[in-house]
């Protein structure tokens, strides 16, 4: 009689797991209002106090966040590193979560211990999320989150709503519903329609509170100027090649037209012809970031969170695809290292560290297209629907049922 394989040992990776959690904790606590936050701080404050939240003469003007950020200003007025405190949070349980669903395949159970490391030991989260406290942990959790349940087909109406609520935070979300549509055309109306419904309720509740104001909102990215990692600031940069045919070379208008042909030709390329919903919509946001303006690292975080999901997503004999693991892996790198200089060059505002901003788009945007066309040939793989977690050593010490 053939004795039963033993499980692995995970006494290590709850350890592991509680030293995470605790020393992201502290540090999103002890690095205190920082970068962004700052602004967040002043914004809260100012819609606390009666003020149109998109006033932009703030010091740290909104810059077009959407309705559902507002929530977080009577968090912020009880104790104001509440929401960072929150969105760390956000990221320990994205972590969790996402390995639970590896811990439940059988072919990818040894690498759960590596899921979680990859979320607690890159560099790009701990920077993005406890020492600068940007929100964006929010709309990528609820984009993974849509995504999988979309996948599993049994709640299509949360899926819809979840989406809704990152896109009101941030509206770049909203580029997964067509693929979302496209993974259960048969039940298209169980995701569009909440999906619009949470999005008109939130948008009518907030025109109610704030006027104009709620929808003009969206036109103020459109209206930033191209900065850090973007190809556009490289284009009106000091070493654009641009400069020798003319003085200003500024070619910032273009970039919200190119994000919508972009998006809507991918939507016809993928979404339309049934490819591999995961990799689509991983290099959708791929190109539509190379192709925004501002191009700001904390944006990425949609891509880092999908990142272990859609391997989980593709057939076993696919996972350890050297070109596939390559590719995702430079993504990350490189973006890692990004957010390191970043930090290292104090924002690079000051000599030597900003002409680093007049160059590093080209790269980036380089290494995202070389990227994004590698992945796509990935698209016709068969697609994995990664199956619930059980109640295993994870979800027992998070006291859930492991599911997403």
């Amino acid at each position: 009689m053939t004795e039963p394989v033993p499980r692995p040992s995970w006494t290590w990776v709850r350890g592991s797991l509680v030293a995470f959690s605790g020393a992201a904790m502290v540090l999103s606590w002890a690095t205190g209002a920082r970068h962004d936050y700052v602004h967040y701080l002043e914004q809260w404050s100012h819609t606390m106090a009666g003020g149109d939240p998109w006033d932009q003469s703030l010091h740290g003007q909104n810059p077009g966040y959407g309705p559902l950020f507002n929530a977080f200003a009577p968090l912020a007025q009880l104790f104001s590193l509440l929401p960072k405190l929150g969105f760390t949070a956000a990221w320990i349980g994205t972590a969790v979560a996402v390995a639970r669903l590896y811990e439940a395949d059988s072919d990818s159970r040894r690498l759960a211990p590596a899921v979680l490391a990859y979320f607690a030991l890159t560099p790009y989260f701990w920077i993005e999320i406890a020492l600068y406290g940007h929100f964006d942990i929010l709309p990528a959790a609820a984009t993974l989150a849509s995504v999988h349940l979309t996948l599993k087909g049994r709640a299509p109406r949360g899926a819809g709503m979840i989406l809704a609520m990152g896109a009101l935070l941030k509206i770049v979300p909203a580029a997964a519903l067509p693929f979302l549509v496209a993974a259960r055309p048969h039940r298209w109306k169980a995701i569009v329609l909440p999906f619009a419904g949470t999005c008109a309720a939130v948008l009518l509740a907030s025109y109610v509170i704030w006027g104009q104001s709620t929808f003009t909102a969206l036109m103020l990215p459109g209206r930033q100027e191209s900065d850090l990692f973007s190809i556009f600031r490289f284009a009106r940069g000091s070493y654009s090649p641009l400069r020798l045919i003319t003085e200003n070379p500024v070619l910032d208008a273009a970039s919200i037209p190119l994000v919508i042909f972009a998006g809507a030709l991918l939507v016809v390329m993928l979404a339309w012809r049934r490819a591999h919903v995961v990799v689509s919509v991983v290099v959708t946001f791929m190109v539509l970031f190379a192709l925004f303006k501002l191009g700001h690292p904390q944006f990425q975080m949609l891509v880092f969170v999908m990142v272990p999901y859609l391997l989980l997503t593709l057939p076993a004999r696919t996972r350890g695809n050297r070109v596939l693991l390559k590719t995702l892996g430079v993504y990350v790198a490189w973006f890692s290292f990004l957010d390191l200089l970043y930090v290292a060059g104090n924002q690079l505002r000051e000599p030597p560290w900003v002409e680093l901003r007049e160059v590093l788009g080209l790269p980036t945007f380089v290494l995202t297209l070389i990227v994004a066309v590698l992945l796509l040939k990935f698209r016709h793989q068969p697609l994995v629907v990664p199956a619930p977690s059980g109640v295993g050593e994870l979800a027992r010490d998070t006291g859930g049922t492991g599911r997403l």
